[in-house]
């Protein structure tokens, strides 16, 4: 029977339990393989399994060799901040970009190359795959996520032309109605900068067939912190019910928040 696999760089911790959703949320429990390293190791790895012409066989057969040879079902990328460079590499295959079921980028994306990006994001407009961004407003000393997430729906929009679709991911799909009534407090960075929320940062939401673009208020460590830890839940709320159902359910996506102690 074959095997949904997830493949994740930077995105899963203790405060972001992927195995723990993955076990929780899916009536079938994908794998969770999960790439070590930081954004050189990540570049390395992408382009060392995308070159074997199979990238998520080559990283079972390192990272899980145990399950090397099952069938794999869908595909899927999970990258947080630097691990976007793992997925950046696998969709510049073609091949990959193609086999690839759904992708979720939290808080990544630094590049002006985005014509893979593009291709696979027409996919997902298109409802053939998944491709959900979710980002800060954080004006780096580069290219933000905010820009490429932002040109990359554009982008897909003028591809595909007028949107006739009725089906939109609405606030509630990435926000917690029940928000922690002492709010939610995040310490990040050096020098260490605290942050407390008393509602969930969503301050923008576009959709397009399966492309969904979620921006976060926010210019700091925290607010970075606050993608991986408190929406990145929610993200895979919205791939189990991808692969939960044959037909996708209607959500909607509105302000609040989700912890993960």
């Amino acid at each position: 029977m074959p095997r949904d696999i997830v493949l994740s760089a930077f995105a899963c911790s203790s405060s972001a339990p992927c195995s723990k959703w993955a076990k929780d949320l899916f009536r079938e429990e994908p794998l969770v393989l999960t790439v070590p390293g930081s954004g050189g190791d990540f570049i390395k790895k992408g382009r060392q399994w995308a070159a074997t012409g199979d990238a998520f066989r080559a990283a079972l057969r390192e990272l899980a060799p145990q399950h090397k040879d099952i069938e794999i079902g869908r595909r899927a990328l999970v990258t947080f901040s630097a691990g976007w460079q793992l997925g950046d590499e696998i969709l510049k295959s073609q091949v990959e970009c193609d086999r690839l079921d759904s992708y979720l980028v939290e808080d990544g994306i630094h590049t002006k190359s985005l014509e893979h990006w593009i291709r696979f994001g027409v996919r997902a407009g298109r409802s053939e795959a998944m491709l959900l961004l979710a980002h800060t407003q954080i004006v780096p000393p580069f290219i933000s996520t905010k820009e490429t997430n932002t040109g990359i729906f554009r982008e897909v929009g003028a591809r595909l032309g007028p949107d006739l679709s009725t089906y939109r991911v609405e606030p509630e799909a990435v926000t917690k109605p029940d928000f922690p009534a002492e709010g939610v407090t995040i310490k990040s960075g050096a020098p260490a900068t605290t942050r407390r929320w008393a509602s969930d940062p969503l301050v923008a939401v576009e959709s397009r067939g399966e492309l969904h673009r979620f921006e976060y208020e926010g210019k700091d460590g925290p607010s970075h912190m606050y993608i991986a830890w408190h929406v990145a839940p929610r993200l895979w709320q919205l791939l189990a019910g991808r692969w939960n159902t044959i037909t996708l359910p209607t959500v909607e996506i509105r302000a609040g928040d989700d912890s993960v102690a």
